[in-house]
């Protein structure tokens, strides 16, 4: 069974064994990871709160229920990881902290940088973007939480490896630690 089964049937209203249910019955086991999306999207009831992103949650679970990936795989078949913070402060000055800072390293767990840090802003968020020497990318995401806190998301995609999700989740809690 999935991890998160129990808080897909929380925010959905939906039970795990009804969805796997609707899904078999449809079919979704032969079907590309966004055709369930979309099958899924228009089953989920106008009250559910971040639709889109709770299709893409079911749609993960069931691929891992039915053994298309395993916890941490995207659809590619590669593997991905993520790690979050929560620090005290303002968006824009964590945000121009952490560029600075990642400018003064000289490697991210002994891999350097294939091209240059690419940075955008949108109203809500500030995102740092980067691809590695090994053509891993990383994307950091900050946004306000509360008026004195920022929510700090690093993700790490197109691992290798199911194994390198722990040694990777390490070298960014100890490089948050640092930051």
């Amino acid at each position: 069974m999935a991890p998160n089964v129990d808080a897909i049937a929380g925010a959905t209203g939906v039970s795990w064994e009804r969805w796997v249910s609707r899904l078999n019955d449809a079919g979704a086991q032969d079907l590309s990871h966004s055709q369930i999306v979309s099958l899924v999207r228009p089953l989920l009831s106008p009250t559910v709160i971040s639709p889109d992103w709770w299709a893409q949650s079911v749609t993960v679970a069931y691929e891992q229920h039915i053994g298309k990936r395993v916890p941490g795989q995207a659809a590619d078949g590669s593997f991905q990881v993520s790690v979050t913070k929560t620090v005290p402060g303002d968006l824009e000055e964590e945000f121009s902290r952490w560029c600075s800072f990642v400018e003064s390293v000289p490697d991210i767990g002994g891999l350097t940088f294939a091209a240059p840090p690419t940075t955008s802003i949108t109203t809500r968020w500030r995102y740092w973007r980067v691809t590695l020497d090994d053509a891993t990318n990383v994307v950091i995401s900050m946004m306000q939480k509360e008026p004195e806190k920022v929510g700090i998301a690093i993700n790490h995609s197109k691992l290798a490896s199911r194994e390198s999700i722990a040694q990777w989740r390490a070298i960014w809690k100890d490089f948050l630690e640092a930051w």
